[in-house]
Parts: structure tokens; sequence; C-alpha cells
């Protein structure tokens, strides 16, 4: 029997195979981008400059005044303060006072608890950081900012001025008059420019004293002057101011009781205020902040 002979049968492809995503839909093509164009260069804007601010050509009086020794006399109240005073450019000075009243108790609050904070730095004013300020020396003008800065915005209110040309109680001319011819005219005048008699040097060292003087007035005056003023206060009532203090113990109490000797003692007002240096070594930084405390509402109205 012949064996039989298997074939392999093959199904022919068909005419057309389907794609494998035919059953999935499809994203239309997007249209071509058209071809992107040059940008034409548009001219920056100038930004217009701030009106320099023209000041008028008025007299005033200068708040330095001489008495008749021919001594400069000082001022009874802050700069700033007593140069609104005499500004020409407020014209009804009377409504112009009552109008701030408000602001200058708030600030009065505000200038003694800064001041009691940093009673520290002001010790060394009183050791004469500004007068001794060398401004070309480096470690010598990070002194002099280590004393200003804790009394200066933000950790500070801003100075009077600036304040009263916050709130709209005096305008841009009255500002600028008031800093920079009033203060600059007291502060200048006296502060004397170098005489021909001086070398170099000691021409230099009473440049760098004047310059110091405007910093210090345009900065931190206000407290120094409060300072002072409370300084003056203790001197006139040491023991009251003593009897106020509390947690004295013996030891310091004895010490206390000679620095009353000597403010007793002393015949001046600078003399007296003067014998109150030996408080720094007789309390503590926390003891003289109350000690000044004290002194602030002894301070007469």
């Amino acid at each position: 029997m012949a064996t039989p002979v298997w074939s392999q049968v093959v199904t022919p492809p068909p005419a057309q195979v389907a794609p494998v995503d035919e059953h999935i839909e499809k994203m239309p093509v997007p249209p071509a981008r058209p071809e992107a164009q040059p940008v034409e260069a548009q001219p920056v804007q100038a930004q217009p400059k701030q009106a320099q601010i023209v000041l008028p050509d008025l007299p005033f009086e200068s708040l330095a005044q001489k008495d008749e020794a021919g001594n400069f006399k000082p001022l009874s109240e802050p700069i700033q303060l007593a140069a609104l005073r005499v500004n020409p450019t407020i014209e009804d000075k009377a409504k112009f006072f009552e109008d701030i009243k408000p602001i200058l108790a708030e600030r009065s609050l505000n200038v003694q608890n800064v001041l009691v904070s940093n009673i520290d730095l002001l010790e060394r004013v009183d050791d004469g950081v500004f007068e001794r300020v060398d401004f070309k020396d480096a470690a010598s003008i990070k002194q002099l900012l280590e004393v200003t800065k804790p009394f200066l915005p933000p950790a500070a209110p801003k100075s009077l001025l600036e304040e009263l040309r916050d709130t709209g109680k005096l305008t841009p001319v009255q500002f600028a008059f008031t800093a920079n011819k009033i203060i600059r005219d007291y502060t200048l005048t006296i502060n004397p420019a170098p005489t021909e008699g001086l070398d170099s040097t000691q021409q230099a060292r009473v440049s760098m004293q004047r310059a110091a003087a405007l910093l210090k007035n345009g900065s931190i005056e206000e407290y120094i002057f409060i300072y002072n003023q409370a300084k003056a206060a203790a001197a006139e009532n040491f023991d009251t101011v003593v009897g106020m203090m509390e947690g004295l113990d013996e030891g310091k109490k004895s010490e206390l009781a000679k620095v009353s000797e000597s403010v007793k003692a002393a015949s001046t007002k600078a003399d007296k205020i003067a014998a109150l240096r030996p408080l720094r070594d007789v309390l503590t930084i926390d003891q003289r902040k109350e000690w000044v405390r004290h002194c602030l509402i002894m301070i007469p109205q």
C-alpha cells in the first residue's frame, strides 16, 4: 500500500492587514505651528526722577544761643522738638503742637522703654564713643554702629521728624527745613570748623567730630537727652531713688551711701552727674535698668 503523503495547508494572507491599535482613538494631528515672527524690542520707559525739594529762604531763630559768659546754652528739650518750635514753615504752631500731643505722649513711653533696655550702650556714649570715632578706621566705625543700631528702626521707633512726616503732620518741606537747616545750623555752630592754626591731623580730628555730631543729632540725640535728664533727676533725688530700689543687700546699700555723699558734695550740676559714675561698679546691669526707670519718673514735667 502506498504511504499517504500529508500536505500542509496554509491560509493565504489577507489583502490588507489591520494595525494592532486600530481600536484606539487617535488624537488629531495639530496644525503646523506658524513660523515665529521676530518681536520688535520695546523701548524702556525711564522712571521719572523724584522732584527735589527746594527749601524756602526763610529766616529762623538759631537754637545755638549763648549765655552771658559766652557759653552755648543747653537745650531744654530734644533737638528735633526744639527745632520744630522755631521752624518758620510751620505757620500755626499752636495748632500744630496741639495736634501732635497724642503722638508725643505715646512716643515718650516707647522711647523710654528702648532707653532702659539699652542703658549699657548709653553708658558707652557717656564714655565718648562719638567723640572718639575715626571714620577712617573700620573697627571704630563698627563700635559706633553697635551703639546706634538698637536706637534706630526697626529695633526702635522712627525719629520724631520721620514719625511726624509719615503720619502726615509734617510736609516734606517742613521736614527738610527742620533737619537740613535748623538742626544742621545748631550742630555745626556749636561744633565749629577747624581753625587755620591746627595741623592736618588736628583738622581731620575736628572734621570727624563735626560729622559725628551731625550723626548723633540726626539719630539718637533724643535718647541721650532723656538719659541726661534722668541722671540729673537722680543727682537731685539720689536717696529717694535708692529707697525705691528692691533687693539691695547691705553691701550695696553701703556703697550707694558713699556715692550719695559724693553727689551731695559736688557743687555744680555737671559735677553731681559725674559723681554718679561709680554706680556702674556698684549695681548690676539689671539694677541699673531699674535705677534709670525710677529716675525717669523723677524728671520734672
